[in-house]
């Protein structure tokens, strides 16, 4: 009787606890639910710039360089700047992600939007479960907002309490947010994750063959020096799309006097940043103008005002048509070398997976070449 006693005590206890935790959550987000959606910071709540991360670059004078993009923006929108470049961005942080390792190889950025419970979860079940991966050191994380809503709140917090995978900023997570969780994901990966050899960022609907990356890892990711890796919209290709109906929609406030970017950029659903670009990428938001479409500021005007970022094609390896993908990966002739494909439902994911582990056992071209090599020079 004594010991049921204590048990319910216990249980009372921890009922309690996690109450409290989801109060203090919901309290501190009604601060933050009166912030439009594309709210960004004043000049003034911006942290300093730091001249030594942006001189490998030849851009210690960051301000110099700047001045040459303001005509691409009207008066009002030259002082406004991505919320996540304020003095407490993090929400959920889950710094100690890749604190027990010296060295990370491959730290993946997964955006994600806070209700989509169904993908993070069909994510972490196939390749996003890092624990697979035992050539080289994976770590990886969801990246996402607030949500207006107190259930999809709650379910979060469970969420990280099991996964302890989420970093969650202190903004509404809307479309128009995007640029606010790229930078947001910049910061953290500078901050949290600095010895990474490798950062890549997908959206929560791509699936990513992380296998594929790991084979070709030390050979052609692991030096990588000022370099982003993505399907490339070169400069003048990308259409600025101003109908109010246009899911890309940009106002005349920006590039008012274009019809395209002026400058390259990534389609963003799989983008691959060598390590050393990533801090001078969130030093120079601190000084950037804003612009909500987080593919052309994070890919485009950024690495532009940076200069020397080579943006590299990988326009046949990354897919739009699932159905292209489902082909490849059901090949039993060879491996499929696609690194990642845009899907349109979780299911998908999981229908790839199984496609891809078994195509997996098939030898790759190269560990054919290996082969041969072996027992050509066993045989003579």
């Amino acid at each position: 009787m004594m010991r049921s006693g204590i048990f319910l005590n216990i249980v009372k206890l921890l009922v309690l606890y996690w109450a409290l935790i989801i109060l203090a959550t919901l309290v501190r987000q009604l601060k933050l639910t009166s912030l439009s959606p594309r709210e960004q910071l004043p000049t003034s709540n911006i942290s300093a710039v730091s001249p030594l991360i942006l001189r490998s670059f030849g851009s210690a004078d960051i301000d110099g360089r700047i001045s040459h993009f303001l005509k691409y923006f009207v008066k009002s929108r030259r002082e406004i700047f991505p919320l996540t470049i304020s003095r407490d961005p993090f929400h959920i942080k889950n710094d100690h992600v890749c604190r027990k390792d010296k060295d990370v190889d491959l730290l993946v950025l997964v955006i994600s939007a806070a209700p989509y419970f169904h993908k993070r979860r069909s994510i972490r079940r196939t390749w996003g479960n890092v624990s697979q991966y035992h050539s080289h050191r994976v770590r990886l994380v969801f990246v996402l907002g607030l949500s207006q809503k107190a259930s999809v709140t709650a379910d979060i917090i469970k969420e990280n309490a099991v996964h302890n995978d989420i970093v969650q900023g202190n903004f509404i997570d809307a479309y128009h947010n995007l640029t606010h969780k790229a930078v947001m994901a910049m910061r953290w990966t500078s901050e949290n994750c600095p010895n990474a050899k490798l950062v890549l960022k997908s959206d929560d609907d791509t699936y990513v063959n992380i296998f594929k990356i790991l084979e070709e890892f030390d050979g052609k990711y692991r030096n990588k020096s000022k370099e982003i890796l993505c399907k490339v919209a070169t400069t003048g290709s990308s259409p600025i799309h101003r109908s109010p109906n246009n899911k890309w929609r940009l106002s005349g406030d920006f590039f008012p006097n274009n019809t395209c970017y002026p400058f390259p950029h990534c389609i963003g659903f799989f983008v691959m940043f060598s390590p050393d670009i990533i801090t001078p990428l969130y030093e120079t938001a601190k000084k950037a103008p804003f612009i909500w479409i987080d593919d052309v500021y994070l890919t485009g005007l950024l690495p532009t005002i940076l200069g020397g970022i080579k943006l590299t094609k990988l326009d046949n390896l990354l897919l739009w048509r699932q159905s292209d993908a489902m082909q490849c990966f059901q090949s039993t002739i060879k491996r499929c070398d696609v690194r990642a494909v845009l899907t349109q439902r979780p299911i998908a994911i999981e229908r790839l997976w199984s496609y891809a582990l078994k195509n997996r056992s098939l030898l790759s071209n190269s560990s054919r070449t290996s082969v041969k090599a072996t027992f050509y020079k066993a045989a003579s």
